[in-house]
């Protein structure tokens, strides 16, 4: 694997008004206009106007009559990806040109069946495919994609003698639990040591993301809990110190590894198409006008990285998403992810409107 170059400038993660500490974790009026020859085709997917939800076309007229950034919350059921389809329809019909207008699915499956739904000449994107994007911009050329990047590193680290014998684990535990914590330092924006210093590890954060994210850092206390739960305070003392050790080197590990991986922007994992723009301040292309779905699912490299597509630029973005719904937390997301980018636009220059969408159709 080949490296091009390091970069060791400090993290361009700051933003004037974006939030970057974790958490503890319709239509312009009701007036039925014609419907223009460019959407004739796209029409029939539309919400009638006689069959959508006061809600829903309160929304419709937030996103036409104004132009402050907006937070839809939706719960279940209630129309969610067909009121911001509407709404880009509704957009469009109001002489906004489509090729301003991109949808940014959460992943793949749900951006297949978006792209069958959105108005012709507007594009659909997922959070890493914008990443790859800035990536591309940023070290002038196409990254390969690796998924197993990290497991690769440490195997090289491995040959070189880097690596701590670790007695409680084996080589495949110990190379996941790296991995999985270099994955949500990367999705989170924690850095496991100072910057270009890998040597300096950052331990009270690590224990901290560990914590919230559920991560077994204490195998032998983890161990006996589960076999032995009336164990001696003399047991429980001797699984203390032998859990500092582990974490002391596991930590030690996380740090090396992630400061391997910034050396090699060439080669990225998924993780490092959300991360590297954010890290590095690669902006993505310019988005006049963006509508985020599943919000609540973003961690919160993947809400700085839409900012940067949008807010930095001047453009406006549009989420929608169910705080009830938050499934991704083995990916960086939390339950305040929504609130939190809610707070963060409130600082913008744009300001923000929170709006509601309750009413169920299931």
């Amino acid at each position: 694997v080949g490296s091009i170059g390091r970069k060791t400038e400090s993290a361009c993660f700051a933003s004037s008004a974006f939030e970057l500490t974790m958490s503890t974790l319709s239509f312009t009026t009701s007036i039925a206009r014609p419907v223009s020859p460019q959407m004739a085709d796209f029409a029939p997917r539309v919400v009638p106007l006689d069959r959508s939800t006061p809600q829903q076309k309160a929304f419709w007229r937030a996103v036409v009559e104004t132009d402050s950034h907006l937070i839809l919350e939706a719960l279940a059921g209630t129309g969610k990806t067909s009121s911001i389809v509407s709404a880009a329809a509704q957009l469009i019909e109001n002489g906004t040109a489509p090729r301003d207008i991109a949808f940014c699915a959460f992943n793949t499956h749900i951006k297949e069946e978006l792209a069958r739904k959105i108005p012709p000449g507007t594009q659909v994107l997922t959070t890493h495919q914008l990443g790859l994007r800035a990536i591309a911009a940023g070290i002038g050329a196409q990254p390969k994609i690796e998924s197993n990047k990290i497991w690769i590193l440490l195997e090289e680290m491995e040959l070189e003698g880097a690596l701590p014998q670790v007695a409680s684990q084996s080589k495949n535990q110990f190379f996941a639990l790296v991995r999985k914590l270099v994955g949500l330092c990367k999705n989170t924006l924690t850095l496991p040591c100072e910057a270009g210093k890998p040597q300096e590890i950052r331990a009270e954060k690590l224990r901290e993301l560990a914590l919230a994210y559920e991560v077994n850092i204490c195998p032998a206390a983890a161990k006996t809990a589960k076999t032995n739960p009336h164990a001696t305070e003399l047991q429980r003392d001797a699984d203390a110190r032998q859990d500092a050790l582990f974490q002391s080197q596991l930590f030690t590990v996380v740090a090396g590894v992630f400061e391997r991986s910034l050396d090699l922007t060439s080669i990225v994992d998924f993780d490092d198409m959300l991360y590297l723009p954010c890290r590095f301040g690669w902006a993505p292309p310019a988005t006049p006008i963006l509508f985020g779905d599943e919000v609540q699912d973003w961690n919160l490299a993947q809400q700085k990285l839409v900012w940067m597509a949008t807010v930095d630029c001047g453009g406006r973005f549009i989420g929608v998403g169910d705080t009830h719904q938050a499934i991704y937390a083995f990916r960086g997301a939390d339950n305040d992810a929504m609130n939190r980018l809610y707070r963060a636009l409130q600082k913008s220059d744009r300001g923000v409107e929170r709006l509601p969408l309750t009413l169920s159709f299931r």
